[in-house]
């Protein structure tokens, strides 16, 4: 049986945050630093969206519902605001599935240009599914705006993405 539908989707945004967060330090740190005198806020974690209120059973609105139940200050962000520099205040940018290729155009090059820079000064990135391929060197024009990962796309057949298993293996490259 082939793991599809809105659960199975509430599933993996669930996965991929519990990789992601741990990654931040936890809203109830930055509270028990407050409460000591030290300055601290929560986490910021924008997550892109095509409208300001994703609708209900995307994995943008997912990702925010779950961020937000865990304490994290979490919001949609559009690709406009994006393009002009609305990065700055956030700690995590969250491209999720869906719509992945869609969401690069919306980019465009200039937004490209924005995350990459975001990351370079030390800001988080994650993306699910689709949206995962944005942060590779991909096989069309919208996929070539973000390339964070020194990655390429090797999963394309026939204009279209293959799908399959395979085992990958992460590290870190030195710049």
């Amino acid at each position: 049986m082939l793991a599809n539908g809105p659960q199975w989707n509430s599933v993996l945004v669930a996965a991929c945050i519990a990789f992601a967060v741990p990654l931040l330090p936890t809203p109830s740190n930055a509270d028990a630093a407050e409460s000591e005198g030290n300055v601290a806020s929560k986490k910021r974690v924008a997550v892109l969206s095509a409208a300001e209120t994703p609708g209900k059973n995307t994995s943008q609105s997912l990702y925010l519902r779950i961020l937000q139940e865990a304490g994290f200050e979490a919001r949609a962000i559009r690709a406009d605001e994006v393009r002009t520099g609305r990065l700055g205040g956030v700690d995590l940018f969250i491209l999720g599935g869906g719509r992945g290729t869609a969401f690069n155009k919306a980019l465009g090059p200039e937004g490209g240009k924005v995350v990459q820079e975001f990351v370079r000064n030390g800001g988080g990135a994650l993306a699910s599914c689709a949206g995962g391929y944005s942060f590779v060197n991909g096989q069309n024009e919208a996929l070539k705006y973000i390339s964070i990962a020194k990655a390429n796309v090797i999963d394309f057949q026939d204009g279209r993405w293959a799908r399959g298993k395979a085992t990958v293996e992460i590290a870190p490259v030195d710049e």
